[in-house]
């Protein structure tokens, strides 16, 4: 089961570091979404969740289910190394300018400001490796022998609850029109087909995007015509059954073009 789950996660975590997410962000997340879906799974069931239940079903500590149960946020893992080093550069008084803003700081070896700078910080971590991972996420800009800081907090890209929604709804759909898949016997019930190329290039990409779109979007409109047939609220013909259940119909379309170098 754990490298199952490692790959099954590995999409997450590589947008999780292409986003400046790190991993105590995650693992908050993950009990938060862990308790979520315990509380929905009972409530489905007609049953009140209780942190004992709660406990035993997810994993989580007790105080952390109670805690979220009376609607209170559980203890949060230490912050980022240089989520700190950005705001001691702000407030410390040695790293700031006659205008109170951080100052640009000298850097190349360990007597230098951001060396200084880092250690006011941690121990445990080489500045040039919180150098680095500040330069990755274009918070700092280098020039010369100097690095300034150019924005003052980092907001992941994925911050918008909209954006999370929208990838949460395919991605749950993805895994459940997969997980029944590999878990029948007979033939695979559900649609999940990829097409592959990997030797296309790279000029032709663009126009190969917008005719997958196009041909992607002329192909749901048909889907939608042929469903809506069948939807209680869409449809004049008449059904058999007054039966109630719903059934949700969802399918995805999307391109992806990677470099895979020389």
């Amino acid at each position: 089961m754990k490298d199952f789950l490692k790959t099954l996660l590995l999409p997450l975590a590589r947008l999780c570091l292409r986003n400046g997410v790190f991993l105590p962000e995650l693992i908050d997340a993950l009990k938060q979404a862990m308790f979520e879906a315990a509380v929905q799974h009972l409530e489905q069931q007609g049953t009140s969740p209780t942190a004992s239940r709660l406990s035993v079903m997810t994993g989580l500590h007790r105080k952390d289910t109670s805690q979220m149960l009376s609607g209170r946020e559980p203890e949060r893992n230490t912050v980022s190394v240089f989520i700190k080093v950005i705001g001691a550069w702000q407030t410390k008084k040695r790293f700031r300018d006659s205008k109170g803003k951080a100052r640009p700081l000298s850097i190349g070896n360990e007597e230098s400001d951001f060396a200084a700078l880092v250690r006011e910080v941690s121990a445990d971590v080489h500045p040039r490796t919180v150098l680095d991972e500040l330069e990755r996420l274009q918070l700092i800009e280098r020039s010369g022998e100097k690095v300034r800081l150019v924005k003052s907090s980092y907001s992941p890209a994925f911050s918008d609850p909209s954006a999370a929604l929208l990838i949460s709804r395919d991605t749950e759909a993805l895994l459940l029109t997969a997980e029944e898949n590999v878990s029948c016997d007979g033939p695979r019930p559900n649609h999940h087909t990829t097409t592959e190329y990997d030797n296309i290039p790279p000029e032709h990409h663009e126009q190969l995007r917008k005719w997958i779109v196009r041909e992607a979007g002329a192909f749901h409109k048909q889907i939608r015509e042929h469903i809506s047939k069948f939807d209680r609220d869409l449809s004049s013909l008449p059904l058999d059954s007054d039966e109630r259940g719903k059934l949700k119909f969802t399918f995805c379309s999307f391109s992806r073009f990677e470099n895979l170098g020389d």
